[in-house]
């Protein structure tokens, strides 16, 4: 493609780390709801279904309410050291997942050999804010925008003209890059980024998403791709 760019700006999960998987998350939500004392399924239906968008806007104080207000949903009142197991456990699950493919940062360092500046947008559960300093990736990347520390989410346009203002680029002058998830490549492409779709890892973590299959733009088979796309 040649791009002309100043910045490459990265989705998280499912293109820089492995994305949720039903074989990895079961396990933590099953001891989530041990941890609550609550029953699995209502719990799975107030903590992923109903309360799932008001989390990832950060629309709590902490990590800790949103958890005592999918159990309050639910009939039920857990004391807070249940409430802070629970937590606990989700948290290590997430750690678990923050470490970045193989191929994430020798293409950093390439981009970085480039001029280029890198960022981050991930529409993301409160409990990640807290832990993103801690990654190895948060060591590599300029400007990172967690939607539920700045209460914003993909597609919303202003998620990613934020992130153009905090890289200091024109979005003309910024490469997307995303596994198609939440409609983020048409958001990007909506803002005047040029937007770039890249192939879920294959196994169980890989989501395949409607949003990506819709996508008719370029498309990557790996991170690895992304400075040649740059020219």
């Amino acid at each position: 493609m040649g791009l002309k760019a100043e910045a490459v700006v990265f989705d998280l999960f499912g293109t820089l780390v492995p994305s949720f998987s039903k074989g990895g998350y079961e396990p933590c939500l099953r001891g989530m709801a041990r941890d609550l004392d609550v029953p699995l399924e209502p719990f799975r239906r107030a903590w992923n279904g109903q309360l799932w968008q008001d989390r990832v806007m950060g629309q709590f104080t902490d990590a800790q309410e949103s958890i005592a207000r999918a159990c309050q949903i639910i009939g039920a009142h857990p004391p807070r050291d249940q409430v802070e197991a629970a937590l606990a456990r989700r948290l290590d699950y997430e750690r678990s997942l923050l470490v970045p493919y193989d191929e994430v940062l020798p293409t950093f360092m390439a981009l970085r050999r480039g001029g280029m500046r890198i960022g981050l947008i991930s529409n993301c559960a409160m409990e990640l804010v807290p832990l993103w300093d801690d990654t190895e990736l948060s060591r590599h990347i300029d400007v990172a925008i967690l939607s539920a520390a700045v209460h914003m989410a993909k597609p919303d346009p202003r998620i990613y003209e934020l992130a153009c203002r905090r890289l200091e680029a024109e979005p003309g002058r910024c490469l997307y890059v995303g596994d198609g998830s939440d409609d983020e490549l048409p958001g990007a492409a909506a803002v005047g980024m040029h937007a770039v779709l890249v192939a879920p890892k294959s196994g169980a973590a890989a989501r395949k998403h409607d949003a990506a299959a819709r996508w008719d733009g370029p498309r990557i088979k790996s991170i690895a791709d992304v400075p040649a796309v740059l020219g």
